[in-house]
């Protein structure tokens, strides 16, 4: 599909307004800077075990989402202090599921209940307790919620509802995350004054351009107002 020009601007001032008004919701919540080094996760084994499986169903889009889920682990857990934090299985499990709807079942961009769906499925089978099976449940509903979670496990549900948001709007909304880790994260940490890596990045791969042209591409111009109103539909106040 090739836009003009015209279409092109018209998707971005969309964009902005929306990312604005979402923006100006977030920072009234707001939160004190969370400093410190931060520790870029690049590898799971329980991310890997519950997502590789999909690699042929999300296609080309793998490494882009693949990348998008252990961001969010990295800032979800930077946000909660500590890298071994109880919830640290609960929470990846959840994140490997937490957008998977939007390839699993293409048909809508309301995503949120099919991958609700796959998580509490994937939660059941590891024999997890009730408790631990709604916290992963939780974390993939509530993670585009505009205001604060209140309920059991609210700092675990709210570090990552607040890494999302950290993640897909670039840091334009940061909860208070330095602009330096949200770089580090997405292009590596190196040596001072040297080339030298010492931590891997997690770049982009094409994910945020993904998340702008897919109403268009499941939709296109004539019907992307249907594909804006599922999108509204996973926020959640």
């Amino acid at each position: 599909m090739t836009m003009t020009g015209k279409q092109m601007r018209a998707l971005f001032a969309l964009g902005t307004i929306f990312a604005v008004a979402v923006g100006v919701a977030f920072y009234q919540e707001g939160h004190a800077e969370h400093k410190g080094e931060i520790t870029i996760i690049t590898t799971s084994p329980v991310v890997e075990e519950h997502l590789s499986p999909f690699k042929d169903v999300i296609g080309q889009d793998y490494e882009a989402y693949r990348n998008h889920v252990y961001r969010v682990l990295t800032f979800a857990l930077h946000f909660l202090g500590n890298l071994n934090h109880s919830d640290r299985r609960h929470i990846e499990l959840a994140l490997a599921y937490h957008d998977l709807g939007l390839w699993t079942d293409d048909d809508s961009l309301a995503y949120i209940e099919p991958s609700l769906k796959r998580a509490g499925e994937a939660a059941s089978a590891e024999g997890w307790s009730e408790e631990a099976i709604q916290l992963v449940k939780n974390i993939v509903y509530w993670h585009h919620k505009v205001t604060a979670f209140e309920g059991p496990h609210a700092d675990a549900v709210n570090a990552v509802r607040r890494a999302d948001t950290v993640d897909f709007s670039m840091g334009i909304i940061n909860h208070g995350m330095p602009w330096t880790h949200i770089l580090n994260v997405y292009d590596g940490i190196k040596e001072k004054d040297t080339d030298v890596v010492i931590q891997e990045g997690l770049p982009s791969a094409g994910f945020h351009k993904m998340l702008m042209y897919l109403p268009l591409k499941r939709y296109g111009w004539k019907q992307l107002h249907q594909g804006i109103r599922e999108i509204v539909t996973i926020f959640k106040w």
